[in-house]
């Protein structure tokens, strides 16, 4: 098998010590290539990948990783349910979400209706102060009150 911590084609020496750290970085690094390996094959997902790549740049030891690269793949997670366009329109014209968009969307509508009929009120207000009228055909009796309240003073 070669000396203690050495790689060999795709294998590694467990029995490596510890303490020699190129040995161990070596063979670190060939269980990363094999886990990557083993992602793109298809015999693990990239979650698993990501755990064993964790695990293995944890592992203090080649028998901690060998360990790691041995042990089986878990089941792999159930794929999310897709939805049909149908399924999408049922979602969309939930009873929930369209009562509270109704809710919010009367307010609303209250809120601006008031809002432009203050801004109307006030308009015409200010412009009845403004007017100067001139003729006594009627026009003067109703808006004079209106037109004292609002004159300038200078």
């Amino acid at each position: 098998m070669g000396e203690p911590g050495s790689i060999q084609g795709d294998t590694v020496d467990a029995d490596a010590p510890a303490g020699d750290g190129g040995a161990t970085e070596a063979a670190r690094e060939e269980f990363l290539r094999q886990a990557l390996a083993a992602c793109e094959q298809g015999t693990i997902d990239t979650a698993e990948y990501a755990a064993r790549a964790r695990a293995l740049q944890g592992a203090g030891s080649v028998a901690e990783m060998a360990a790691i690269a041995a042990r089986p793949a878990g089941p792999a997670p159930a794929p999310a349910p897709r939805l049909d366009p149908v399924d999408l329109a049922l979602l969309a014209r939930s009873p929930a979400g369209a009562r509270a968009r109704r809710d919010r969307s009367r307010y609303g509508a209250v809120v601006v209706v008031a809002v432009v009929f203050a801004l109307l009120l006030v308009a015409g207000l200010w412009m009845a102060s403004r007017v100067h009228v001139t003729s006594g055909a009627g026009g003067g009796v109703v808006l004079a009150p209106v037109a004292a309240a609002f004159a300038v003073v200078p």
